[in-house]
């Protein structure tokens, strides 16, 4: 059996989870995505901590999904939230840093 531990990380999951941490209403405050942020990087570290992996990858969403060219009404159901801004935000700065 091998040492190795692989940990993938699902951006997007993570970030939602954080909002919710971050508090009710959350997409409300002045801080949002700075909050989001730090809620999602929060729970990333305790993830990797429990884990302790020793290797560690990143699946992250891309606008323009290769299924909506085939299947145009994929996801096509889902309305632009401000949450969904929120945390698009938060995301950016994660992946900026």
């Amino acid at each position: 059996m091998s040492d190795r531990q692989t940990l993938v990380y699902d951006l997007s999951n993570i970030a939602y989870v954080g909002a919710y941490l971050a508090g009710r209403e959350v997409e409300h405050a002045a801080d949002a995505p700075q909050r989001i942020r730090d809620a999602t990087l929060y729970l990333m570290r305790k993830l990797y901590k429990q884990y302790q992996p020793t290797h560690a990858f990143f699946a992250c969403d891309h606008q323009q999904y290769w299924r909506k060219e085939i299947f145009p009404e994929y996801k096509g159901h889902r309305q632009d939230s401000l949450l969904k801004q929120q945390v698009r935000l938060a995301i950016q700065m994660i992946k900026t840093e």
